[in-house]
């Protein structure tokens, strides 16, 4: 049956059950109806769901977001129809992987990126000191932008080589994490 409005469907089309997966929407909204701080409100009835705004009105009101949301437990090849509410009660919390909090607090990532010459130019993310971009009960996001620092031997005629930026991922509950890493 066709969609109404206010309504969100999801599919897995695979032939496994997945579980806390996370899946986006993409979302309108009229002008005036949301704002940055309201639009937290929006969600797919009975699942925890994180607005994100994505463009804007002219009155700063939010003109289109993105819905993370999780879905507890999805059956292989089905299919769902969800109603969009507006409701203001609390969600649960993000909720870190044990291993992902652990990497979190006590690791880094280094990049080393290497010139014509040889020379290195490393990069290292300090990750316990990152503040997420986009926070909420479903995805944190988190980007680090750092320029390559020079050799420590070497001819290194360049102050430094390349900027990284690392984007990174974290599904709440999920035991990995997704890291860009663009130069």
């Amino acid at each position: 049956s066709p969609l109404t409005d206010n309504q969100a469907y999801i599919r897995n089309p695979t032939s496994q059950q997945v579980t806390n997966q996370m899946v986006t929407i993409p979302i309108g909204f009229q002008s005036g109806l949301y704002t940055p701080t309201t639009l937290n409100r929006v969600r797919l009835q009975g699942l925890t769901t994180q607005a994100y705004p994505t463009s804007y009105y002219r009155d700063g009101s939010v003109r289109t977001a993105v819905l993370y949301v999780l879905i507890p437990t999805f059956f292989a090849n089905t299919e769902e129809i969800y109603q969009i509410v507006d409701e203001g009660f609390p969600q649960s919390p993000f909720s870190y992987h044990p291993a992902v909090q652990s990497f979190i607090s006590q690791g880094e990532i280094t990049v080393i990126t290497r010139d014509l010459n040889g020379n290195a130019y490393p990069v290292t993310v300090p990750l316990s000191s990152l503040t997420p971009e986009v926070d909420g009960p479903v995805i944190k996001k988190y980007r680090y932008i750092k320029a390559h620092t020079k050799p420590t031997s070497g001819a290194h005629p360049l102050e430094y080589l390349f900027t990284s930026v690392f984007e990174i991922e974290i599904v709440s509950g999920q035991p990995w994490i997704k890291i860009q890493h663009l130069v």
